[in-house]
């Protein structure tokens, strides 16, 4: 096995530690948990196992693994961008409703007073 498949088996392995430590301080939910685990875990297996890699490459049809984990990253990175934006929309409501909040409690003290 190649020091690289090492490296970053390891790396996988300490991002899914980190995945898991942040969710138990519930600095993040558990659909990102099992999303991040996915990910980690993933490049861990295909790490320690190699040959997994070739047996993905052959059911998928894919020319070369290069190109196996560019769409595979590609596919990661519009996940990623997907639920960015959703949670943007959704603090952008939260935000909208604030304010409204705030509005109507300023309005109602300014005419109490």
């Amino acid at each position: 096995m190649e020091a690289y498949y090492l490296a970053l088996a390891a790396f996988g392995a300490l991002m899914a530690y980190l995945t898991f430590r942040e969710y138990r301080r519930r600095r993040i939910r558990l659909s990102s948990l099992i999303l991040w685990e996915m990910l980690w875990v993933s490049i861990t297996v295909f790490c320690l196992y190699p040959p997994l890699i070739t047996i993905a490459i052959e059911a998928l049809n894919v020319a070369l693994p290069v190109h196996l984990f560019s769409v595979a990253s590609i596919l990661v990175l519009f996940v990623l961008v997907y639920r960015l934006y959703a949670k943007l929309e959704e603090l952008n409501k939260n935000l909208i409703r604030l304010a409204r909040e705030v509005a109507l409690r300023q309005l109602d003290e300014e005419q109490k007073s």
